[in-house]
């Protein structure tokens, strides 16, 4: 018997037409159309495709004894056009007419009215395929209307669906078209799979597609979360399975995995900074010791911190490759230090070297003077170091004690003593040396310096010493242990034999006084009773031109009445100086004058009738020429 072609695409339940995305494929059960999809768009088995493509341009009609026909759509009239007659009707059945399933040599074959049927039918709800000559398919089949794409038929010829062993390999045909899977992925049963181009599944290995990396486990599953392989470790991410590459959170902690997908321990660098790892592949945050040296990772990012980097509450400074600074450190210009032990920045007093230093706020060695807390310091000008003992700058001396700060008054400094003025502390130009229980001043030249009043002429108290019968008087001042053994000057005077000996305390004094003679003193102190500190006297009251010549040049020898005379401007310096209440001691020691000797005083003409050291007569010595 022949085949009719008109029988050929015949469908014997109505068309039916499906869109197979999962293997990229599309069909339609009038038969396949062999197009392929260029979208990798996965379908799912549970369901419709993403993209549904529009059947062949096939439509079916029925004759007139109820058979149907596969037709192209063009050949179909349009509503009320002639009804398009078939141009070979069927020819009458033959007497003995083949029908339905025919077992014939080489197969089974499927009869209508005496033709067999040929490519995809459907048979009381089952799908089958018959060759070109009619055969039943079984097996594995690739239908010619659809090359490459293999389908599974049973022995009985019934298209098969879903997971079939062919050969000892376990394949997949789609639940609804029965087309094998390849080269694509699918999920089934809640699980994805991917199929290579021969259809298998692939298990137990890596595979590439979509640009990435996955991996699907014994039993084809793809696989989640970490993997590891030998010492290497992965991740594939529990939404879509790709394996990792860069930086992933999981599980609230940052890993990095390098372009292969391996995660990272140990340093790694990237996105232009450095990470450290840990064994674990957790980012390091904080500090942490590597190698024996610190670092810093900043708590945020991970970043390994270089340079400044502000943290615990403390400054400090990290250098290029990363490492903690200690100790001094030069940056931008200006000098640091970072203590040896934490690295913490120092601010305020620092001790290291064998030396003392002060750092500002913000971190800077201090220099030069700084007040502290109150107090005076120095810091030496190129080291920074805090000056201690006697120092030198700024072209004076100051003295500074063992804590650094800046020393007043008297200062014994080995042998010898020096003195630093109460408001500067700037050292006055003398060296003091102690001789038989006096401190005598000496210069830089190392001659005795035997007046001191330019120095200390604001002193807060004075003892005045008389040598009555040396007609010397020596004013002191205190030393630092508060004993008046500082000589500060000494001056010639006439003492008499009634001027008494003893300690006294001066109660009064005067400008001008009338005195024995009648005489007139200027300059007065009182000393005890009608005792006084005065000038050589004057004949005229109030009257400086009216000079006893005679009792001035008698300066030295004691020729008093119990005063103690002294010129104008010694007198002047007492009563301008001392003030009431000032200590007189008046003794007698004929070994010595005193620890600065006895000045001597000019002896006058006749003429000179004024004290040339009178400071209101001065501008008449100038008129003469005479001192």
């Amino acid at each position: 018997m022949k085949k009719s072609s008109r029988w050929k695409t015949m469908i014997l339940t109505g068309a039916f037409v499906l869109a197979l995305n999962c293997g990229n494929v599309f069909a339609s059960e009038a038969g396949m159309t062999g197009e392929s999809n260029t979208e990798a768009t996965i379908v799912e088995e549970n369901g419709a495709a993403d993209n549904v493509q529009n059947p062949a341009d096939s439509q079916v009609v029925n004759d007139q004894n109820g058979n149907s026909y596969s037709v192209n759509s063009a050949d179909v009239p349009e509503s009320g056009d002639p009804a398009v007659e078939p141009t070979e009707p069927p020819a009458d059945p033959p007497a003995e007419m083949k029908q339905g399933w025919q077992d014939e040599e080489g197969g089974r074959r499927y009869y209508i009215d005496n033709n067999y049927v040929v490519g995809e039918q459907n048979i009381d709800g089952s799908w089958y395929y018959f060759h070109e000559n009619g055969m039943m398919a079984t097996g594995l089949t690739e239908q010619s209307q659809n090359p490459g794409n293999l389908y599974d038929y049973g022995e009985d010829g019934k298209r098969l669906y879903g997971w079939q062993n062919v050969n000892g390999v376990q394949y997949y045909f789609h639940s609804e078209t029965g087309i094998m899977l390849k080269s694509s992925e699918c999920k089934i049963d809640g699980f994805w799979y991917y199929f290579d181009e021969n259809g298998q599944f692939v298990a137990g290995r890596w595979i590439n597609h979509h640009n990435a990396d996955y991996y699907y486990d014994d039993q084809g599953h793809m696989y989640y979360g970490w993997k590891q392989e030998g010492d290497k470790n992965y991740y594939l991410n529990k939404g879509n399975g790709k394996k990792v590459i860069g930086e992933k959170k999981i599980d609230g902690f940052w890993y990095y995995f390098n372009e292969n997908g391996e995660m990272a321990t140990g340093w790694s660098q990237h996105n232009d900074h450095m990470y450290y790892y840990q064994a674990n592949g957790q980012m390091t945050y904080g500090e942490a010791k590597i190698d024996g040296h610190w670092y810093y990772f900043k708590e945020k990012s991970g970043i390994m911190a270089t340079g400044w980097s502000k943290h615990n509450n403390h400054t400090y400074y990290y250098q290029l490759n990363g490492w903690m600074t200690y100790g001094e450190k030069k940056i931008d210009g200006k000098w640091y230090y970072f203590h040896e032990r934490t690295g913490v920045m120092a601010t305020g007093w620092s001790k290291h070297n064998g030396h003392t230093y002060y750092y500002q706020s913000n971190g800077q060695m201090t220099y030069g003077e700084k007040k502290i807390s109150g107090y005076w310091y120095y810091f030496k000008n190129k080291t920074g170091v805090m000056a201690t003992g006697l120092t030198s700058h700024s072209g004076k001396k100051y003295y500074y004690q063992s804590n650094g700060r800046m020393k007043y008054g008297w200062q014994a400094v080995g042998s010898n003593a020096y003195y630093f003025e109460q408001k500067t502390g700037v050292m006055k130009p003398y060296t003091f040396k102690k001789s038989n229980g006096y401190w005598l001043a000496y210069d830089s030249n190392g001659k005795q310096v035997k007046d001191l009043r330019s120095a200390f002429n604001n002193a807060s108290s004075y003892v005045i010493k008389v040598n009555k019968p040396m007609n010397a008087v020596t004013v002191y001042i205190q030393y630092g242990d508060g004993s008046y053994t500082v000589p500060l000057v000494a001056f010639i005077c006439s003492t008499g034999a009634d001027t008494p000996t003893g300690t006294f305390y001066t109660p009064d004094k005067w400008r001008w006084l009338r005195m024995m003679g009648p005489s007139w003193g200027q300059w007065v102190t009182q000393i005890t009773g009608d005792y006084l500190f005065h000038s050589v006297y004057y004949n005229s009251a109030n009257n400086n031109n009216t000079l006893s010549v005679s009792a001035y040049n008698n300066l030295g020898k004691q020729v008093s009445h119990g005063c103690i005379r002294l010129t104008a401007g010694d007198a002047k310096w007492i009563y301008d100086h001392c003030a009431l209440e000032t200590k007189v001691v008046i003794y007698s020691d004929r070994s010595t004058y005193g620890p600065l000797g006895r000045p001597t005083a000019y002896k006058l003409p006749s003429w000179h009738t004024w004290d040339p050291t009178d400071p209101n007569m001065y501008y008449k010595c100038q008129q003469r020429g005479c001192h």
